[in-house]
């Protein structure tokens, strides 16, 4: 196995999201202090917190050639990966995902994991047409236009369905 600070982004700035995506320990550190990892977490506003440097700069990611050879093997085309922690208390502890839930396979690999990514779906689609659709009425009202009242009524609508 070789180490690596996943093609530097270990210690250093992530410029913009598409960094933040790519980096593992980005991955890693977020859901520790916020509980949660999702699209927005990306984003400047989250990144900037100093919990997240400090907890990335902590970790070493480490290449194991079984899950690249798994990747390549047309018969698998597994994304696999795993993540080893050693905490300050001695305590270690490890959890293997050889084909996440949502890895496209044939066959489906998680057949009811369709409705987490689904759900995961419509939660980043009600975010974004909330934020369009607030966009809008702002615009809308800043003009003169009286969709305020009946846009802030259609949002609440949007942001309260299951």
């Amino acid at each position: 196995m070789s180490r690596s600070n996943c093609l530097g982004c270990a210690t250093g700035p992530l410029d913009n999201p598409a960094e933040r995506d790519h980096c593992i320990q980005y991955m890693l550190a977020v859901p520790s202090p916020l509980v949660r990892l999702t699209a927005p977490d990306y984003e400047d506003a989250v990144a900037v917190d100093p919990r997240i440097g400090a907890l990335r700069a902590k970790m070493v990611c480490v290449d194991d050639p079984k899950y690249t050879r798994a990747y390549h093997d047309p018969d698998k085309r597994s994304i696999a990966s795993s993540v080893a922690l050693k905490l300050t208390d001695g305590t270690q502890m490890e959890e293997v995902a050889e084909y996440p839930i949502g890895q496209a396979a044939l066959p489906p690999r998680h057949p009811p994991a369709g409705g987490q990514v689904s759900d995961q779906s419509r939660t980043t689609l009600r975010a974004q047409a909330a934020a369009t659709h607030s966009r809008r009425v702002a615009q809308s009202s800043a003009a003169g236009g009286d969709a305020g009242a009946r846009g802030c009524r259609s949002l609440r609508r949007l942001r309260n369905k299951p």
